[in-house]
């Protein structure tokens, strides 16, 4: 399952960087800049959850997994900018087109990472918390539910 969401994240990367290239080339736009933060958080956390798949290190991957909530509040900043860009200057529309669906596209390697973390969750404790929200899904992240030993 793992190799199946780092297959997905190839993917995404390849489509990103083909897509960026063609729509933007060499150009520095100044609406590429909060995507160069976007890209670089999300890569940050590829590497990281990576790490703490190797390791099987359920920390890490707790503290992972709430990274994508700063990941996701980012894309959020960044679609309303880039909506602001589009409301100002219609002549941007196809450019900032562009720029949208590589920051959804990034965004998504967030979601990625932390399927990843799922799964290291899944490994160490032998539980599955996709289906469980709110203070349950907390409980679990934070060991306080009595599970604190792998099974």
């Amino acid at each position: 399952k793992a190799i199946s969401e780092l297959e997905r994240i190839g993917d995404v990367a390849e489509k990103i960087s083909r897509t960026a290239l063609e729509k933007f080339g060499q150009q520095h736009l100044p609406l590429l800049v909060s995507l160069e933060s976007l890209g670089r958080h999300t890569v940050q956390m590829l590497h990281d959850v990576l790490d703490a798949f190797a390791r099987m290190d359920l920390n890490e991957a707790i503290t992972i997994y709430r990274e994508d909530k700063k990941v996701d509040k980012e894309y959020e900043g960044i679609v309303r900018q880039l909506m602001t860009y589009m409301m100002e200057d219609p002549r941007t529309i196809p450019s900032v087109l562009t720029a949208l669906f590589c920051a959804r596209a990034i965004e998504r390697i967030g979601d990625r990472c932390q399927n990843i973390c799922e799964i290291i969750f899944y490994f160490v404790k032998g539980q599955d918390f996709r289906h469980v929200g709110g203070d349950r899904l907390d409980e679990l992240l934070s060991g306080d539910d009595g599970s604190n030993r792998p099974s």
